[in-house]
């Protein structure tokens, strides 16, 4: 876990396995901004005219991957990641925590760990209620992807049409407006 800057921020994290590298933002988040091969494309969308933006009441977009609370819902589910993380080293990778939020006192924390050989990331995701009642919640992982890039979503091993293998194996979720005319589905 090395601290640099990045993208306008002054403190980032870089976590590399000399294969890929992921920038995990410290003066904002918890986010990662940026994962890729080292020395290649970010397959994240950066925002450029949100980078290196802190503070204030307005919630901004940033990119990269970012932890939620679903069921969406405005302004619950909006409020702006804007403020510094804490951040950690923990045995195979980091752990980085936003305060609880002032609304919700919901707490979000990123656990990030890098393969130590290939190009595989396993990010747990975990969000705390400090508040004084119960919150139904879930937690909920979202990842900008730049235009062009390819998302690997893992399925289950596909099994011959049986009377032991009727059930659903995998689910798609579609919001109403997802147009699954668009090129990009393959």
């Amino acid at each position: 876990m090395e601290t640099i800057s990045y993208g306008g921020w002054n403190t980032c994290f870089r976590l590399t396995n000399g294969v890929i590298e992921l920038i995990v933002t410290g003066d904002v988040g918890p986010r990662i901004i940026r994962f890729g091969m080292v020395g290649g494309k970010n397959v994240f969308k950066e925002f450029p005219e949100m980078m290196g933006r802190t503070g204030g009441d307005e919630w901004r977009v940033y990119g990269g991957h970012r932890l939620w609370h679903a069921p969406e819902s405005h302004p619950r589910t909006y409020f702006p990641d804007n403020q510094p993380v804490t951040a950690e080293p923990i045995p195979g990778g980091m752990r980085v925590t936003q305060s609880p939020e002032p609304t919700t006192g919901i707490q979000k924390t990123m656990e990030i760990f890098p393969d130590e050989t290939s190009a595989r990331v396993t990010v747990v995701h975990h969000l705390k209620n400090t508040g004084l009642w119960t919150v139904k919640l879930a937690p909920w992982a979202l990842s900008v992807m730049d235009a062009g890039g390819t998302a690997i979503v893992p399925l289950p091993p596909r099994r011959p049409h049986s009377p032991q293998n009727l059930l659903p194996v995998a689910r798609l979720n579609l919001w109403g407006y997802t147009n699954l005319a668009d090129p990009r589905w393959l």
